[in-house]
């Protein structure tokens, strides 16, 4: 009995090894997927041509990051509750809105190139906070009767978020521009409510609304940036152990992996990337089309994260990879799309102002209903 359970042991012994040495030398990944249309043009600017540099200078030159002065905007934005405080943080930044304006006069915004994961910082975040600023200094000047310059503060920051979203190099650039036009069509809205608002005043803020926030190019450009950041975290993911892994959610990790590679049957780099790939294409086709025309994402890659093929299938790391990053890209469009309708219920308020005021010429057909994403 004794001699037929030590073979019995062996045999699983020697199963379970045989398993892993043909799971560790079998090639499980395919060759790597032809990527070559997310391949994005950069034409470097000097920083004499480059508005992102100026840019940065205006934020630098701002109080905004004095805990003091980014307390106040907080405080106040929503309803302004001491006048003279603001007044005064609107005379302490005047130096940022004059570099605001040159910048808005370049040739172009170009971000920081990104070359590895690494590399993706938020460098438009601090812009997000300059539109919040310009936002309140829209809502000051027409508390003081000064429609002309709060309308001059609103076509600054419309400019100024048009520049961020034409070339991003990231998403979450992208997604700070659109942020920034959702103040500033907010800012219009509160505008054109205003009785005083005279025919010039709407005309230019018609004219600027049409020339500014076209979402599709950037969106589109962002897509393929976005494709590459996660091509260098693939890659990057592919080169760590199964320890190190492990400990990515902040747990601590077995002793036992030690540094033990991922084996290719778990997770197969090029597999993923191909998966990633086509959901990027559909999600770039469907970018250009009208809302109501749009599907969503493909779910043929999904599985039930209760089942073992969560832990145990062919590329269950990938897929997993998969599941958790393209629901997210896939509402990316859905606020893109918020973003266009938004900007189309703002020209159309424009031209009924307009009509209202009896300025007949260039009222509804300057909102060119045929460009309205529904």
């Amino acid at each position: 009995m004794k001699k037929v359970l030590k073979i019995s042991l062996w045999t699983v012994v020697g199963l379970v090894a045989g398993g892993l040495i043909f799971l560790r030398m079998k090639n499980w990944d395919i060759a790597p997927p032809d990527v070559s249309d997310f391949w994005v043009e950069r034409v470097e600017l000097s920083e004499k041509e480059n508005a992102f540099v100026i840019f940065k200078q205006a934020y630098a030159a701002s109080s905004l990051e004095e805990e003091k002065d980014a307390e106040l905007l907080k405080e106040n934005f929503q309803e302004i509750h001491d006048e003279k405080a603001v007044e005064d943080l609107l005379e302490r930044n005047q130096e940022m809105m004059r570099l605001l304006t040159v910048g808005n006069q370049m040739v172009g915004c170009q971000f920081p190139a990104i070359n590895s994961f690494k590399d993706l910082i938020p460098e438009a975040t601090c812009f997000l906070q300059t539109a919040k600023f310009l936002h309140l200094k829209v809502k000051f000047e027409l508390a003081q009767g000064e429609d002309d310059q709060a309308t001059e503060t609103l076509l600054t920051l419309l400019k100024f978020g048009d520049r961020i979203i034409e070339a991003p190099e990231s998403l979450i650039q992208y997604l700070v521009g659109v942020a920034m036009f959702a103040h500033a069509y907010e800012a219009g809205e509160e505008i054109i409510k205003n009785p005083d608002c005279s025919t010039e005043t709407l005309s230019k803020i018609q004219q600027v609304v049409s020339e500014t926030g076209d979402f599709t190019p950037g969106l589109i450009r962002a897509i393929k940036m976005e494709f590459k950041v996660v091509s260098y975290q693939l890659q990057d993911f592919s080169k760590m152990s199964l320890q190190e892994i492990s400990q990515l959610d902040g747990s601590s990790a077995p002793p036992f992996l030690g540094k033990v590679s991922v084996p290719d049957y778990l997770y197969q780099p090029n597999r993923t990337r191909e998966i990633f790939a086509t959901e990027y294409r559909k999600l770039i086709h469907r970018v250009s089309q009208p809302y109501l025309e749009k599907n969503g994402m493909s779910a043929e890659w999904g599985y039930d994260l209760n089942t073992m093929r969560r832990h145990f299938g062919n590329n269950a790391i990938g897929l997993l990879f998969v599941n958790i990053m393209l629901p997210a890209m896939d509402r990316v469009v859905v606020t893109k799309s918020k973003s266009e309708c938004r900007r189309v219920v703002l020209q159309l308020q424009v031209g009924l102002r307009q009509f209202q005021k009896k300025d007949l010429q260039g009222n509804l057909t300057r909102s060119d209903p045929n460009s309205s994403p529904m």
